[in-house]
């Protein structure tokens, strides 16, 4: 499966309907209680929530909703810090949820009232039982030091035949140049390109997975680009793949 952000009024619709659901942790009693607690402990205001990434959110959340809805599903969140993916599995009623991430300020993520269990880990060491995921999700985050062959490996020998990798990633049809010593969180940074995207896909499929299903919106790779950083402006991609059954 792949889907492209198309224009700034999907993010806000998807916003909207997180809210519905009951998934949004922008607003709200729990959030203000997260923030008191983030300021007594690190003295500093907690990051703002990353609305702009609303649709990635939203997109994640239905997919396993739909495609894993039993709620012992075993999810492992790549990258979580500041990350509503996990947040918003356990308000949907998910409760065997990893967070995985560098940075040690992730455990605040428990300070929103739930046991999702935090693991500060590099995600191509986890130590992780071998074939016991059922969805790996990574929100924005393979931009970042992106390992395209070990990544791939990795999510195979964690997922059990049948699991999921649900990625979103920065996207532009044709290819932005970045420079190659910039760096966030001490890690390069690049924005995929379709050339690239076509590339990954191919790379999965030597590891054993397919996209979820051939589903591709029409003109997949055209979007008004509704995302700017480092004055350029991109937009989010989601892929969707699955693990061979044998």
């Amino acid at each position: 499966m792949i889907k492209v952000l198309k224009n700034k009024k999907q993010i806000e619709d998807s916003r909207f309907q997180l809210k519905k659901l009951g998934a949004d942790s922008s607003t709200g009693l729990s959030r203000r209680i997260y923030q008191m607690l983030y300021f007594m402990r690190f003295r500093k205001a907690a990051e703002k929530v990353a609305v702009n990434k609303s649709w990635d959110v939203l997109t994640i959340l239905q997919l396993i909703e739909k495609y894993k809805p039993n709620k012992d599903a075993n999810i492992y969140d790549m990258g979580s810090y500041n990350c509503e993916i996990p947040l918003a599995l356990w308000w949907r009623g998910y409760r065997n949820i990893m967070a995985a991430d560098f940075n040690t300020k992730g455990r605040a993520i428990n300070w929103y009232g739930n046991k999702i269990q935090f693991r500060q880990e590099n995600f191509y060491k986890s130590t992780i039982p071998a074939h016991s995921l059922d969805v790996i999700t990574a929100l924005s985050v393979i931009e970042h030091g992106f390992e395209q062959v070990e990544f791939f490996k990795v999510c195979s020998d964690l997922l059990k035949p049948g699991g999921l990798v649900l990625i979103t990633t920065d996207f532009h049809s044709t290819k932005i140049p970045i420079d190659p010593e910039f760096r966030i969180f001490n890690l390069s940074y690049i924005i995929f390109s379709s050339e690239e995207i076509i590339q990954l896909i191919a790379e999965a499929k030597k590891n054993g997975f397919e996209l979820i299903s051939e589903e591709r919106e029409q003109n997949w790779d055209t979007s008004e680009y509704p995302i700017e950083f480092l004055e350029k402006k991109m937009s989010f991609i989601l892929l969707g793949f699955k693990k061979n059954e044998k």
